[in-house]
C-alpha cells in the first residue's frame, strides 16, 4: 500500500506493481525503484507485496505482470516464469496433457507431429523404417506386409505372395502347385 501526498487513506498498489519497501510514503511505481514493477513472466494482483512467477504449465503470454498467467494448451509446455508456451517437438507428445511436465519421446514404430498429445502408431501396411518418431511412417511396397506400429516391412516369404497388392493385409499362401519367390506379388 502507499499513501499519495495529502491523502486521507492508503491505496493498494495496482496490479503489476508491488510495495517494494513496505513504506506507505513511497509510491509503488516511482522514485526510480526498478524492483517496484514486476517483470514479464510474473504476476502481481492489486495490493501485492511480491511478484509471483508464473507456475510451470502457465505463461505470461502478453508479458504484462498486471494480468494473470495463462495456462498452456495441451501439446505445449512451460517452465516457471515463462513468457511463452513451447510446442512439443516432432517425435514428442504431451501424453499426460499436463503443460507443467516435459513432452515424452515417442517410441519407434510411431509418429508425432508438433504440438501432439499422442504418439500415433504406424498403421498396417506402413512402417517407421528409420526408427525416428519425428518422421512419418512410409508405405510398404507390394510384396511386403506390416502390422501396427511396425519398424520394418516384412517380405512375403517363399510360398506366399501379396495377391491383393495391399501391404496392410497378410501375405497369402500360394495354392498347391504354384510357387513364389521372396517378396512376391504373384504365385
Amino acid at each position: 500500500y502507499f499513501s499519495p501526498t495529502e491523502a486521507t487513506e492508503c491505496a493498494p498498489c495496482p496490479a503489476g506493481y508491488i510495495d517494494h519497501d513496505s513504506d506507505p510514503a513511497t509510491p509503488c511505481d516511482a522514485d526510480g525503484h526498478s524492483d517496484a514493477t514486476c517483470v514479464a513472466g510474473t504476476y502481481a494482483a492489486t495490493g501485492s507485496t511480491e511478484c509471483a512467477s508464473c507456475l510451470p504449465g502457465f505463461a505470461d503470454l502478453d508479458s504484462n505482470p498486471a494480468t494473470e498467467c495463462s495456462q498452456c494448451t495441451p501439446g505445449h509446455v512451460s517452465n516457471s516464469g515463462a513468457t511463452s508456451c513451447t510446442a512439443c517437438a516432432l517425435g514428442f507428445a504431451d501424453l499426460d496433457s499436463d503443460a507443467a511436465t516435459a513432452c515424452d519421446a515417442c517410441e519407434p514404430g510411431s509418429y508425432a507431429a508438433e504440438e501432439s498429445t499422442t504418439c500415433v502408431g504406424c498403421v498396417p501396411g506402413e512402417a517407421d523404417l528409420d526408427g525416428d518418431a519425428s518422421t512419418p511412417c512410409v508405405p510398404c511396397a507390394i510384396g511386403y506386409a506390416s502390422i501396427v506400429a511396425a519398424t520394418m516391412c516384412d517380405a512375403c516369404a517363399p510360398g506366399t505372395a501379396d495377391l491383393d497388392a495391399a501391404p496392410a493385409t497378410p501375405c497369402d499362401q500360394c495354392v498347391v502347385g504354384r510357387v513364389s519367390g521372396d517378396a512376391a506379388a504373384a504365385c
